[in-house]
C-alpha cells in the first residue's frame, strides 16, 4: 500500500499526461477508441497521393471513422487513426465467425483436469505469479458460440459495446477491412492496405500499443497499469525466468496466435526439463566409467600390446603412418558418447517425443477451449485477397453455394511443379556445399599431415578440420536461410494459396524441407557416409573406394565417428540457436536506433531540443512508429528456429545427451527474450487467431517418426554398441577388442616416405580379410589379397540390421500403444463440449417453445439447475440427442400441425 505522498506524485503524473493518453488512445471526440494506425510521409508523388486518399475514402464509405493527426516531431509525417463504429464490428464479427461468450462455464474441474505437468508445477509456489495481480491474469471460462448479429441479446455484455469485444479482437476485425479494400477504381489487384505499405503509399500499418513506463518512480497500482505494462513487468522480464506465462493475458493483449505460440513453447520447455536433467545424468556415468574402459585403455596405455601398433595413413599423398596411442584422448572422448547407455537415452528419448505430442494435444485442447478456438474449421477461413482478386475462374461453393474463384487443377499442378524443381535447385546448392567441404578436410588432411609430428598442426590437425568445417558449415546454413526464406516466400505468393492458413502451410513445407537438408545434412554424413567408401588404405586397390581429383575420401578416425559427430551437433545446434537469439535481439535494437539518427537529422535543432524535452508527451501511437516493424510472418521463424532445435533434439540425440540440456536453457531465454521484443521493442503485431499450431505439428509428429529409426541407424552404424555386444556375449569381456576390430593392410608394395623404419604392415578400422602375403589368416583361417570381407562383418552386419528392425519395432510399437491409450482431448474438456451441446439445445428449443406458446397453449418450465432430475419430454429428448453426439439435428421445422402439443411434436422428432 503506498502512502499519501506517492498517491500525490502518481495523481500530478496522470494530471499531466492524462491529454496524451486521450488523445493516443481516442479520437478528437475522446471516446471513439483507436483501432488502427497508418502512418505516411508527406510526398509530392500524385499516384502515391491519390491512392492514399482513394483507400481511405473508401475505408469511410465502408464505415470506418478515420483522423489524421501531424506528427510532434516531423511536420511531413502523418498519422492516420482508425476507428470502428460498433455496428462495423458486428458485421465484420459474424463475417469472421468470432466465438463469443454466452454463458460462464458452470462446471467445476478438478486441479488434475489442467494436465500432469501443471498438476505437480502447482507445488511450485516460487513458480506462481503475484497473488495480488491474479485478478489481471486470468479470465474466466465461458461457454462461446459463434457470433450472430441476430441474436446480440444472447451474448454476455452485448449491451456494453466498449468492452463487448477484447481489443485484439477489434484489431483484427479492423485489419481484415483494410486488407479488402480498394483503392483504385475498378481494380481486380490494387487492393489492401499491404500492397499500397509495399508500394510506399504507407510507412507503417499497425494497431497501437497500450501505455508502458519501463522504469517508473514510484510502484504503479495494479488497476491503474495497463495490460502491456503488467506483461512487461511479470513476463518480459529475465528476472522472471522462473514464473510462469500469463497466458492468458498474453492471448488477450496479442491474440490468440501468438498466445498459442507462447503456450506451445512453454509447454515443450516444462517438458524438456526430464531429458534435460537425464541426458547430463548418462553423460557423468560416461565419464566415471571411461577410466575402466578396456578398448580406451588397451589404446591409452603403452604396457598393452596394441598401443603401439601402426596405423594406416589416412590419405596417400602426405600423411603418415600414426600409432594407436595417438588416438588415446579421442577414444576417450568417443566412449563418453559411445557405450552401452547410448540406447538406453536414445529409447527414452524417443518415448519422450511421443509424450510430448500427446501432452501438447491435450493441452491445447484446454488452452483452445478456453479462449473459444477449439475445433475451429477451415470453413471459418476467409479467402485471401490475393486470391480472389488475382483469380479469374469463378464456380459455385458445394457447400455455401456460392461463386467463388476457383483454381484449375492443372495450374495447381504447374505452379506446384515449378515450385518444386526451384526448391532441388537450392537443395543441390546446399549438397554441392557439403561436397564442396569434403574436398576441403582432404585437402586440409593432406597438408596437416605433411608437417613434421612434432609440429602443432600434424599433432591437432583433425582437430582444427572438425572444428573449422563444423564453423564454416555453420556460416552457409545462416546465409542460406536468409536467401531460401525469401525464394520461399515469392514463390509462394506466386502459387497464390487460397487462405491464410494454406498459404502459411505451403511456406513452411517449403522453408523446412530447405533447412532440414541444410542443418542436418552435415549430421547425416558424419553419420552414415563418412569412412563408408574410403576403401583400403594404400594405392593397390581401388575397387572398394571413391577419390575425388586423386584425393581419397576421408575415414573416421580409428576409434569411430561419434567425437566428430558430437562436436558437429554441438557446434551447429548452440552456434546456430546463439546467432538467431543475438540476431532477434541486435536487429531490432539497431533499427529503432536507425530510425532516431534518422529523425534527428530530419528535424531542425528547434524541433530537435523540442523532441527531447517533451519526449513524455509525444503520443503512444507515434513512439510505436519508432519501434521495430514486424511482418505477418514473423512468428514463422520463431516456431522455425523451435522444430529445428526439437530435430537435434530427437533426431541424433544418442551422439549428444546434453542437447535436451542446452535446449532447455535456450528456450528458458527464448521465452523472455521473445516477450520483451513483443511488449517494447516491436510495433505491436495484427492479432490473427488460431486454434492450434497448424502445419508445425504435422511436422513434429514426421521429425518424431523418423527420429525411431535415425536413432536405431545411429547406435547400430555409427557407434560401436552392435560390435561390442556381439564381442562381449562371445568372449565374455572386452578384452582384446581394439585387435579384433583392426584390419591388417601390407605396406611392402607401398611407395611411401615415412619416418618410421621397417614397417611392413599397418592397421585399419574395418573387419576385412587379411592378404596372403602377411600369412595372416581370421578367425575362419582365411586370408584374400583383395581385402574381401570377413565372415565377422556379415555376421555383425546382420546383427546391425536385426538391432535397427527390433529397436524401430519395439519403439514405434510403444509410442502407437501410447498414442491409442491418451486421448487427444482430456475427459474435461469432452465433458465441457457435451455440457455446451445440452445448453444449446435447451436453449433453441426454449426459444422455439416460446414463440410457438399463443398457439400451442403450452408452457415449458425448463430449470436452469443442471441436477434437476426432472424427467419431463424435453429433458429426455435433450439427454437422448446428447447421448447419440449428433451436435446438427436440433432445428426445429416451422411447419407443424398446430393442432399437435409441443411435447408430442418433441416425440416425433425424436423418432
Amino acid at each position: 500500500m503506498i502512502d499519501n505522498s506517492v498517491n500525490e506524485v502518481l495523481l500530478q503524473q496522470k494530471d499531466s499526461t492524462s491529454q496524451q493518453n486521450i488523445n493516443s488512445t481516442y479520437l478528437c471526440d475522446g471516446k471513439s477508441l483507436v483501432d488502427y494506425v497508418m502512418v505516411y510521409k508527406i510526398t509530392n508523388d500524385e499516384k502515391l497521393t491519390r491512392g492514399r486518399k482513394n483507400f481511405e475514402f473508401n475505408l469511410r464509405a465502408r464505415g470506418l471513422k478515420l483522423e489524421i493527426r501531424k506528427s510532434e516531431e516531423d511536420p511531413d509525417l502523418c498519422f492516420t487513426l482508425v476507428h470502428a463504429p460498433f455496428n462495423i464490428l458486428l458485421r465484420q464479427a459474424e463475417i469472421l465467425y468470432l466465438r463469443m461468450p454466452v454463458r460462464k462455464n458452470d462446471l467445476i474441474l478438478s486441479e488434475k483436469d489442467q494436465g500432469i505437468v501443471n498438476y505437480f508445477l502447482q507445488y511450485l509456489k516460487f513458480m506462481k505469479l503475484d497473488k495480488n495481480i491474479k485478478h489481471r491474469l486470468h479470465e474466466d471460462m465461458y461457454f462461446k458460440e459463434t457470433f450472430r448479429q441476430s441474436r446480440l441479446v444472447h451474448f454476455i455484455n452485448h449491451d456494453k459495446p466498449d468492452i463487448f469485444f477484447s481489443k485484439s479482437d477489434r484489431s483484427r476485425m479492423v485489419y481484415d477491412l483494410l486488407i479488402r479494400t480498394h483503392y483504385k477504381c475498378n481494380d481486380q489487384v490494387e487492393v489492401g492496405v499491404q500492397r499500397l505499405l509495399e508500394g510506399g503509399g504507407y510507412l507503417s500499418v499497425f494497431p497501437p500499443h497500450e501505455k508502458l513506463i519501463k522504469n517508473p518512480c514510484y510502484p504503479i497500482p495494479i488497476d491503474d497499469a495497463s495490460d502491456r505494462q503488467i506483461l512487461y513487468d511479470n513476463w518480459a522480464s529475465f528476472t522472471k525466468f522462473y514464473k510462469h506465462q500469463p497466458l492468458d493475458l498474453i492471448k488477450e493483449y496479442f491474440g490468440t496466435k501468438i498466445g498459442i505460440y507462447f503456450a506451445w513453447l512453454g509447454y515443450f520447455t516444462k517438458l524438456l526439463f526430464w531429458p534435460a536433467l537425464i541426458g547430463p545424468l548418462f553423460m557423468i556415468y560416461g565419464i566415471v566409467t571411461a577410466k575402466n574402459d578396456i578398448p580406451s585403455n588397451d589404446i591409452c596405455y603403452e604396457s598393452s600390446n596394441i598401443s603401439s601398433t601402426y596405423i594406416c595413413p589416412p590419405c596417400d599423398t602426405y600423411c603418415d603412418y600414426t600409432q594407436l596411442k595417438d588416438s588415446c584422448l579421442y577414444g576417450k572422448i568417443t566412449y563418453i558418447v559411445d557405450n552401452f547407455s547410448t540406447a538406453i537415452f536414445a529409447f527414452i528419448m524417443s518415448i519422450w517425443a511421443t509424450l510430448f505430442l500427446e501432452g501438447w494435444k491435450r493441452y491445447n485442447a484446454r488452452v483452445s477451449y478456453k479462449w473459444g478456438i477449439y475445433n475451429e474449421g477451415i470453413e471459418h477461413e476467409t479467402i485471401r485477397p490475393d486470391f480472389q482478386y488475382k483469380v479469374k475462374n469463378k464456380r459455385v461453393n458445394p457447400i455455401t453455394k456460392e461463386l467463388e474463384p476457383f483454381m484449375p487443377t492443372s495450374l495447381k499442378l504447374f505452379k506446384l511443379f515449378f515450385s518444386g524443381v526451384s526448391f532441388l535447385f537450392i537443395v543441390a546448392l546446399a549438397l554441392a556445399f557439403i561436397l564442396g567441404i569434403l574436398v576441403y578436410r582432404m585437402i586440409l588432411m593432406s597438408t596437416f599431415h605433411s608437417y613434421e609430428k612434432t609440429d602443432f598442426r600434424h599433432k591437432y590437425g583433425m582437430w582444427i578440420i572438425y572444428v573449422t568445417t563444423a564453423i564454416m558449415n555453420l556460416l552457409f546454413i545462416i546465409i542460406m536461410n536468409l536467401v531460401y526464406h525469401k525464394v520461399a516466400y515469392r514463390l509462394t505468393i506466386w502459387e497464390c494459396p487460397r487462405t491464410d492458413s494454406g498459404f502459411d502451410n505451403s511456406y513452411t513445407l517449403k522453408v523446412f524441407l530447405f533447412e532440414f537438408v541444410n542443418n542436418y545434412s552435415s549430421l547425416f554424413y558424419i553419420a552414415f557416409v563418412k569412412g563408408r567408401f574410403s576403401g583400403v588404405p594404400g594405392n593397390i586397390d581401388r575397387e572398394f573406394r571413391i577419390s575425388i581429383n586423386g584425393y581419397r575420401v576421408e575415414n573416421c578416425d580409428v576409434t569411430g565417428c561419434m567425437a566428430e559427430l558430437m562436436i558437429q551437433l554441438f557446434v551447429i545446434m548452440c552456434g546456430s540457436q546463439l546467432s538467431y537469439s543475438l540476431i532477434e535481439l541486435i536487429t531490432p535494437y539497431i533499427c529503432i536506433n536507425i530510425n532516431k539518427y534518422k529523425k534527428f537529422m530530419d528535424s531542425t535543432h528547434k524541433n530537435f531540443h523540442k523532441k527531447v524535452s517533451d519526449k513524455d508527451n509525444i503520443p503512444q501511437y507515434e513512439q510505436d512508429y519508432g519501434l521495430y516493424q514486424v511482418d505477418n510472418l514473423f512468428l514463422f521463424d520463431e516456431y522455425l528456429e523451435m522444430i529445428i532445435q526439437y530435430g537435434f533434439v530427437t533426431l541424433f540425440v544418442a551422439a549428444f545427451p546434453l542437447a535436451p540440456l542446452f535446449a532447455f536453457l535456450s528456450n528458458i531465454f527464448e521465452i523472455r527474450s521473445d516477450g520483451r521484443k513483443l511488449i517494447s521493442m516491436y510495433q505491436k503485431p495484427t492479432p490473427f487467431h488460431s486454434s492450434n499450431i497448424g502445419m508445425w505439428q504435422v511436422i513434429l509428429e514426421y521429425l518424431s517418426s523418423i527420429a525411431v529409426t535415425i536413432n536405431g541407424l545411429v547406435i547400430a552404424f555409427t557407434t560401436d554398441v552392435i560390435p561390442k555386444s556381439y564381442y562381449y556375449y562371445t568372449r565374455g569381456s572386452l578384452e582384446g577388442y581394439m585387435e579384433y576390430s583392426l584390419s591388417y593392410a601390407d605396406t611392402s608394395k607401398w611407395d611411401k616416405v615415412t619416418i618410421y623404419t621397417n614397417v611392413s604392415m599397418c592397421r585399419f578400422k574395418d573387419f576385412r580379410k587379411p592378404p596372403c602375403s602377411l600369412n595372416i589368416t581370421d578367425t575362419n583361417g582365411d586370408c584374400d589379397n583383395h581385402y574381401g570381407f570377413s565372415y565377422e562383418f556379415w555376421k555383425i552386419l546382420a546383427f546391425k540390421i536385426i538391432f535397427v528392425f527390433i529397436f524401430e519395432r519395439i519403439v514405434s510399437s510403444i509410442q502407437s500403444f501410447t498414442s491409442y491409450i491418451i486421448p487427444d482431448v482430456p475427459e474435461s474438456i469432452t465433458m465441457l463440449q457435451q455440457r455446451q451441446r445440452y445448453l444449446r439445445r435447451r436453449s433453441i428449443l426454449e426459444t422455439w417453445a416460446k414463440e410457438n406458446k399463443d398457439a400451442f397453449n403450452v408452457s415449458i418450465e425448463i430449470d436452469d439447475d443442471t441436477d434437476n432430475n426432472s424427467t419431463t419430454t424435453l429433458d429426455r429428448y435433450n439427454n437422448r440427442k446428447m447421448s447419440e453426439g449428433d451436435d446438427n439435428d436440433y432445428n426445429i421445422p416451422n411447419n407443424f400441425d398446430k393442432k399437435i402439443s409441443t411435447c408430442s411434436k418433441i416425440e416425433t422428432l425424436i423418432k
